[in-house]
């Protein structure tokens, strides 16, 4: 998906892949770089190969024939240096972000200047700050403390599946955007490093369970949305 400025410009849309499975396609290149980049080059779902090409448009890592660049030759094969290769191509990509002191932002605050900048909403809004902030991590940019761990967008998931349930008129203030009702209970997905998604289903509503199956299902979702902005790398009981 591209969005169009106020000049006629197509532009690519704010990454949202995850970050995991953006260094993982930096990987698959790194020794056999192909001529043009096209989604045909990497084993993920058709969805996370959109994803990961406008991903490398938006980081101005491809020509306008979709050929890569320079920088995106140097970021696949060194490795070694790509935290800081990949700073500098953050902070030409989103400069808008970079004119705020990111040291001092709360997670309020950040949404808001994505939003305000990148006019994406729901989950995609908390998908594309959480590849900044993975990207920023990564790349040794310094932020604030109320943006760093699996906590940081916590406020922000819970404002967007409240406001999804209000214009869904279900009244359910603590609806998650990542869990879908159906006749038979509810669905949670996350999207893992490969682009394979993986779904945990119940048969009933949470309340209609014992104290300690409850328990045991709420450790799961919580390590599930735990991957979803950290990656694998969760804490283990």
């Amino acid at each position: 998906m591209e969005n169009e400025n106020a000049k006629g410009k197509t532009e690519a849309t704010v990454p949202y892949v995850p970050f995991k499975t953006f260094i993982s396609a930096l990987d698959s290149m790194a020794s056999n770089m192909p001529i043009t980049v096209d989604k045909s080059i990497w084993n993920f779902s058709g969805g996370i190969k959109s994803q990961l090409m406008s991903t490398l448009k938006f980081l101005g890592l491809l020509t306008q024939t979709s050929a890569p660049t320079t920088d995106l030759k140097k970021l696949a094969e060194d490795k070694g240096n790509r935290p800081v290769l990949l700073r500098d191509i953050l902070k030409r990509s989103y400069q808008p972000i970079f004119e705020h002191d990111l040291t001092k932002a709360t997670s309020a605050t950040f949404a808001k200047v994505m939003a305000d900048n990148y006019n994406q909403e729901g989950e995609t809004h908390r998908k594309a700050m959480s590849f900044f902030l993975q990207a920023a991590k990564f790349s040794g940019i310094p932020v604030s403390k109320y943006l760093q761990g699996k906590g940081s967008l916590a406020a922000v998931r819970r404002k967007n599946g409240i406001r999804k349930a209000r214009e869904q008129g279900s009244g359910d203030e603590s609806a998650q955007v990542e869990r879908t009702q159906s006749p038979k209970g509810s669905v949670k997905t996350i999207t893992l490093s490969n682009g394979i998604e993986l779904s945990l289903s119940a048969s009933a509503d949470t309340f209609a369970m014992s104290a300690g199956d409850r328990k045991f299902v709420l450790e799961i979702l919580e390590k599930m949305e735990g991957y979803g902005l950290t990656g694998p790398n969760i804490e283990k009981p």
